[in-house]
């Protein structure tokens, strides 16, 4: 009788051996449904055990210790990041060469899913000089479409990289490389705002034209735009001294200890200080028609539409389709998401 007759469930999951005195054997594999069923039932008990879920949604590990007490200390936080993306995103979206508000879309988006997947507190989320000055040239040559599509493909990249636990490679990654990286962008960030805080003429698209363009055209710089962006480094600079001598203060009278958290509060949020300053100082001078700052312009209020990313573009009339854009993407798909993952490994390690 051949084995599949001798079961009594076609699931039985095991070998069969031929009765021969030969020494080989006849292995037939067939699955028992209950075995099947515990399988499952055991990967899934270990995909939602509690250690499990910590390392995969941080946010399960941190929420039920979250006291009362960090509240108005994360306000604080969130109001001042937030008044900073604002110019932040802004400025970014023209670095790329794209409208101010995809600089915004972009600024915001992201936070709500780190909300939940985030375990670094000190991470950028959202657009950076660096990842803006490397999307550029793909905007001047096909427009914003491929710079949606690029960073579509990106998150796509890192998102299997995290699922297929390849993350361990990143500790291949020396110090001296991130230090490297991290003093590079720190530059590049640095020279990329030359243009925009002396309000000089001409274009600036990269490390070296920057630096070209303010010597060729640094005697036509606007005076009042370069006061108010020193002004605002300075301030920014005091603030931060601010916060960290007020924390050295000693006194526990009333008028010293209020005197003390009103100047650790104003160095704390001293961008968001300095944003909403500014902001009113334009506005108030713009009403009364004038016009000494460079401004940012009309911005299109609202939310695009939700759709999937442009797979196929038309460009001068000819239509191109998603393996012709990821073609003309090249190094882009490989170097962009590697730029990505090394900025917040960099961060990481520098705060963490």
């Amino acid at each position: 009788m051949s084995a599949l007759s001798q079961m009594s469930s076609p699931y039985h999951l095991s070998y069969y051996y031929s009765s021969s005195s030969h020494k080989g054997r006849d292995d037939v594999i067939v699955i028992d449904k209950s075995e099947c069923t515990q399988i499952i039932t055991r990967g899934m008990k270990e995909c939602f055990k509690l250690e499990h879920l910590q390392k995969r949604l941080p946010i399960v590990e941190w929420l039920p210790k979250y006291s009362w007490g960090k509240l108005v200390k994360d306000i604080i936080a969130g109001l001042t990041v937030g008044l900073t993306a604002i110019p932040q995103g802004i400025a970014y979206a023209v670095v790329a060469g794209l409208q101010p508000q995809y600089g915004l879309y972009s600024g915001f988006m992201g936070c709500f899913v780190y909300f939940f997947l985030g375990s670094c507190k000190d991470i950028t989320i959202g657009p950076t000089a660096i990842m803006a000055l490397m999307t550029q040239e793909h905007v001047q040559a096909h427009g914003p479409e491929f710079a949606i599509l690029l960073t579509f493909l990106s998150g796509i990249i890192i998102f299997s990289l995290g699922v297929l636990r390849l993350g361990f490679l990143v500790e291949f990654i020396s110090m001296p490389v991130t230090v490297g990286f991290t003093s590079a962008a720190a530059v590049t960030i640095a020279s990329s705002q030359i243009k925009g805080l002396l309000g000089l003429p001409g274009e600036a698209r990269a490390f070296l034209d920057s630096w070209i363009n303010l010597f060729t055209n640094g005697l036509e710089l606007r005076l009042w735009d370069t006061i108010l962006g020193v002004t605002t480094i300075l301030v920014l600079i005091l603030g931060k001294k601010m916060k960290q001598v007020s924390e050295k203060w000693k006194g526990e009278t009333p008028t010293k200890l209020v005197l003390k958290k009103t100047v650790w509060l104003l160095g704390l949020a001293r961008n968001a200080v300095v944003v909403i300053i500014g902001t009113i100082l334009a506005y108030i001078l713009s009403i009364h028609d004038i016009k000494p700052f460079i401004l940012t312009g009309n911005v299109t209020p609202g939310l695009p539409p939700f759709k999937p990313p442009p797979f196929t573009t038309e460009e001068n009339g000819t239509v191109l389709t998603f393996l012709d854009m990821v073609r003309e993407m090249g190094s882009a798909l490989i170097v962009v998401p590697l730029i990505g993952i090394l900025e917040s490994i960099a961060i990481a390690k520098a705060f963490g």
